[in-house]
């Protein structure tokens, strides 16, 4: 009867180390010029999954967002790390390559909008492993922006022919 009980125990022991980990973050997405959000995390487990929920500015815009693995061998250590970015659906927008870092850049997002990032990857450190998340939007010009920016070279060049 004892073998049993710590057989279970052992199996059910096994069972929690080997669990993957998964947190929920907030955060605010910030806009170029502003400095990019960057968090660095710990991670502990045999693998770990973590989503980073942000609303999109309100003026249109596109986001880019990187995983970096922080490797320090034989303490830290996380393989295989990606970037996804995903809609309020958790449908995939983009995905990173796999990796010692992937990254998503330029994707466009509607204003106002629910998205988030998600990371994951394997943890081989015997302390854990650590990666750093690196996220930020740049602004979409305007159309009308555009066309006053093309009138303007058009004039420019006007002028130039005419004197030249």
């Amino acid at each position: 009867m004892k073998l049993k009980i710590l057989c279970a125990a052992g199996l059910l022991s096994a069972a929690v180390a080997a669990s993957a980990s998964s947190i929920s973050y907030n955060f605010t997405l910030p806009v170029a010029p502003s400095t990019p959000f960057s968090e660095r995390v710990l991670v502990s487990g045999t693998s770990f999954l973590d989503d980073w929920h942000f609303i999109a500015p309100l003026q249109p815009a596109t986001a880019t967002g990187s995983a970096i693995s922080v490797d320090i061998r034989n303490f830290w250590n996380i393989d295989n790390i990606s970037i996804s970015l995903h809609d309020s659906l958790n449908q995939v927008l983009l995905a990173g390559l796999t990796g010692e870092r992937s990254t998503v850049v330029n994707v466009p997002l509607v204003a106002g909008s629910s998205y988030h990032f998600q990371i994951r990857g394997n943890v081989l450190g015997p302390s854990g492993g650590s990666y750093s998340f690196v996220a930020g939007a740049s602004p979409v010009p305007e159309p009308g922006a555009f066309a006053l920016v093309m009138a303007g070279l058009g004039a420019a060049l006007l002028v130039r022919r005419r004197k030249g």
